[in-house]
């Protein structure tokens, strides 16, 4: 693809079974399968590619049993987004969804904004790839959910990243109106991003492991994350520590 991609996910839609092992099986991915998207070039300044196009991934409803993923699958040097990508979580997250269905949402595997490179499973393995020229946005919005039974759950961790794999650019994520005080919502971790904004909210996070770290056998609930945004009533419950979290500030956003 030398443009941009958009996939779509609504109403009851479901992808995957509960037999499904991620990624091959039951997952979503806004790149290719072992192929680019876009068309990238070098900047001799640097030796790093970069690109204008865009991918998103618009949930607005279904279940999906694997990972979601912002960017390709596949570990080769050309398996990239030659530019950003978007994931965008809940029907108030997607900026033009005219015409999509909202209803119950379930994640059951990992969010990534990047793509898929740790294509043998192994449990060891290192960032270094590149799935992402240009940076990439996540946006997990669950206004008008948990409610009249509809729902938005997601169970796994969240990264502002790929798998075994990193992103070049800024990389942004917002968490907003998803649990509260009384009722936060269970994940397993939040990884890897530039910023992470969490408004109005309330995540319990249990903590796992990072093969990449120093410390490869310590589980930490949030893992390396340079900036993060408490705003608006937002607690977050942390079941382990935080590695490599730079700076944290509590914030009030105007709506």
């Amino acid at each position: 693809v030398e443009g941009n991609s958009i996939i779509t996910v609504d109403g009851t839609s479901v992808i995957g079974t509960d037999a499904s092992e991620a990624p091959k099986k039951g997952s979503v991915f806004g790149g290719g399968n072992a192929a680019g998207t876009g068309v990238g070039t070098i900047d001799p300044a640097t030796g790093k590619y970069h690109g204008t196009s865009t991918t998103s991934v618009n949930i607005a409803g279904g279940t999906i049993y694997g990972n979601v993923y912002g960017g390709p699958y596949g570990g080769t040097e050309t398996t990239k987004v030659y530019g950003s990508t978007g994931v965008y979580i809940g029907l108030n997250a997607i900026s033009n969804a005219s015409g999509l269905n909202k209803n119950t949402i379930y994640i059951v595997g990992t969010i990534f904004g990047g793509g898929e490179a740790n294509i043998s499973g192994g449990s060891s393995f290192s960032s270094a790839f590149t799935s992402v020229t240009d940076g990439l946005e996540m946006i997990i919005d669950g206004t008008g959910y948990d409610q009249g039974g509809v729902l938005l759950d997601t169970t796994g961790s969240i990264f502002g990243s790929g798998n075994a794999s990193h992103t070049e650019g800024s990389s942004n994520i917002t968490i907003r109106n998803y649990g509260s005080l009384s009722a936060p919502k269970d994940n397993i971790s939040i990884q890897r991003t530039t910023n992470l904004i969490i408004e109005n909210s309330g995540i319990l996070l249990k903590g796992t492991t990072d093969s990449t770290n120093d410390y490869a056998d310590e589980e930490y609930s949030i893992n390396r994350v340079e900036n993060l945004y408490l705003c608006n009533n937002s607690t977050l419950y942390l079941n382990r520590g935080a590695n490599l979290l730079q700076n944290w500030r509590i914030k009030y956003l105007q709506k």
